[in-house]
């Protein structure tokens, strides 16, 4: 079953042996970006991509209309909210599985479409003190058999939050297939990716505050940053990670044109 695996475009056409009976379209949204420390508060973590898959979506030769989620910034003074990860027929995002699928993207309050869904981890709580903030961990993205896991709260001055694991069965390892379409990018032929674990929160402490720590590839949330007084310097969260497009299939059986053999 050739997989291929799409981490950028705006359209693609599915290819000539593209079975309709025999096919998954799985999406993973993108993370949120971690919260930048505000006043008296640290960074809280971003929430991780949510992923939604459907079955037997599409006809040979159709184009179909995507858009893969951008991971949220982590210069936010809350979470930088993750875009949503969608493949449609109607041309823009779909509300029902006749029109395609969805995956929220962290930090979205969207309703995800799929006949399979699973939210990604939330992020995880700030520690406050006003003079030693740190920042709390970021959600890790959904897999296709589990929701992502939460991102930890912080737990002092010093002690940042850990990142939520990523949720279990995102992984994926592309084939070479030809396919057209607009602005697309590819995982080379025998790579693989997957869905991505939360990153972690910056730490406060003089000397030594730090930013919150980018999410995993694909959909995970970024890590809260961080605060101290003495310093005072105020640190930025991690960065979520980019959305991901994945369609497997099995070829549709060649025609035999008409043909029928004689004996």
């Amino acid at each position: 079953m050739p997989t291929i695996i799409l981490t950028a475009g705006t359209a693609v056409t599915l290819p000539s042996d593209w079975n309709p009976a025999n096919n998954t379209i799985e999406v993973i949204g993108a993370g949120a970006g971690g919260g930048r420390r505000t006043a008296n508060a640290g960074g809280q973590g971003g929430p991780g991509g949510g992923y939604a898959r459907i079955a037997n979506f599409g006809t040979a030769n159709q184009s179909l209309t995507i858009s893969i989620g951008s991971g949220g910034v982590g210069t936010a003074t809350s979470v930088g909210t993750g875009g949503n990860t969608w493949v449609s027929n109607t041309g823009s995002a779909p509300t029902t599985t006749g029109q395609g699928v969805l995956a929220r993207g962290g930090g979205q309050s969207t309703t995800q479409v799929g006949t399979t869904t699973f939210l990604g981890g939330s992020g995880g709580a700030a520690f406050n003190s006003g003079s030693n903030d740190s920042g709390g961990g970021g959600g890790g993205a959904a897999g296709k058999t589990s929701v992502g896991g939460n991102g930890t709260a912080a737990t002092s001055g010093t002690a940042a939050g850990a990142g939520g694991t990523a949720g279990t069965g995102g992984s994926w390892t592309a084939d070479s297939v030809s396919l057209s379409g607009t602005g697309l990018a590819f995982i080379s032929s025998g790579n693989s990716a997957s869905n991505g674990a939360g990153g972690g929160g910056g730490a406060g402490g003089v000397g030594g505050s730090e930013p919150g720590t980018t999410g995993d590839l694909y959909g995970g949330g970024g890590g809260g940053g961080s605060y101290n007084s003495v310093d005072v310097a105020s640190y930025n969260g991690g960065s979520g990670r980019n959305g991901l497009v994945i369609l497997t299939y099995t070829p549709a059986p060649a025609s035999t044109g008409g043909m029928f053999a004689v004996f």
